[in-house]
């Protein structure tokens, strides 16, 4: 019937929106994390030089979201 058909659809929107907002936390959690350890490191960096030429290649590939 449509009703059940609508329900369905419903039923499915939500999972599809469920699975979205899933994604989109691991996403901000990804990046805060990375901000996080970027920070350390930076202040790492500031307190023994020596680290910096490993620090900055460590993070030179990290792409912000």
């Amino acid at each position: 019937s449509l009703f059940e058909e609508t329900i369905s659809k419903l039923e499915k929107r939500i999972q599809e929106l469920e699975n979205a907002s899933k994604k989109t936390l691991q996403i901000v959690i990804n990046h805060l994390l990375q901000m996080v350890c970027v920070n350390l490191l930076q202040k790492v960096c500031a307190n023994h030089p020596s680290v910096k030429p490993v620090a900055s290649s460590a993070t030179k590939d990290i792409r912000f979201i």
